[in-house]
C-alpha cells in the first residue's frame, strides 16, 4: 500500500528533482554508472535495467528523478516500506555518470532526502554492493552506518548493509 506522501521536489543550481517520467527512466537505465550497472545486475540477476527500474518505481512509496542543469535525467531515487511493524524504509538510488559532476550538491540533496524519508520512517536500511566504493563513501557522508559485507542478491555477491535511524544526526 502506497503512502500518502511525496518526497519533496527540490531544486538548486545544479539539479532539479521532479516526478519520474518514462523517458527519464529509460535514459537513466541506458546510461547507468558502471558501478550501478554491476550492482543492479548482482541484485536482480539480469541486465534489463529499465525493467528493474520500472519495478522499483512501482514498488516504492515515493520516487523522484534528478535532472541536471541542462535538463538531462541523471538519477532516480526512491524509498519503499520494508517493515510496517518497525516503520522501516528501504532507500535506493541509481544514477548516470553525470550525477558525479557536482558531488557536493548531490551530497546536500542526499542529506535532505534522507531527512525527508526519516520524517516518515523510524529507520532506513538497504544493501550496497561492496565493490561500489563511491556509493559507500556517499552513504557515509550522508550519515548512514555501513556494516560488514555479506552475500546478498540474486548472485550472492558481497554487499554491505547500511542503516540510519531517525534519532541520528544526518
Amino acid at each position: 500500500m502506497a503512502k500518502a506522501w511525496q518526497l519533496p521536489l527540490l531544486q538548486n543550481e545544479r539539479y532539479e528533482f521532479i516526478e519520474p517520467t518514462e523517458e527519464g527512466i529509460a535514459h537513466i537505465a541506458e546510461n547507468l554508472r558502471p558501478a550501478d550497472r554491476e550492482e543492479a545486475h548482482a541484485t536482480f540477476g539480469h541486465r534489463r535495467y529499465a525493467d528493474g527500474m520500472r519495478l522499483s518505481v512501482a514498488a516504492s512509496d515515493s520516487v523522484v528523478m534528478a535532472l541536471s542543469a541542462y535538463g538531462e535525467p541523471v538519477a532516480l531515487l526512491g524509498v519503499s516500506t520494508v517493515s510496517f511493524l518497525y516503520n522501516t524504509g528501504c532507500p535506493w538510488m541509481l544514477a548516470t555518470p553525470h550525477a558525479d559532476a557536482y558531488r557536493r550538491a548531490f551530497i546536500e540533496c542526499g542529506r535532505t532526502y534522507t531527512q525527508a524519508m526519516l520524517s516518515e520512517y523510524a529507520s532506513l536500511e538497504n544493501f550496497v554492493d561492496a565493490r561500489n566504493a563511491k556509493s559507500i563513501a556517499w552513504l557515509q557522508r550522508i550519515g548512514f552506518t555501513i556494516g560488514a559485507a555479506e552475500p546478498y542478491g540474486a548472485l550472492g555477491l558481497p554487499f554491505c548493509p547500511f542503516r540510519i535511524e531517525r534519532s541520528q544526526n544526518v
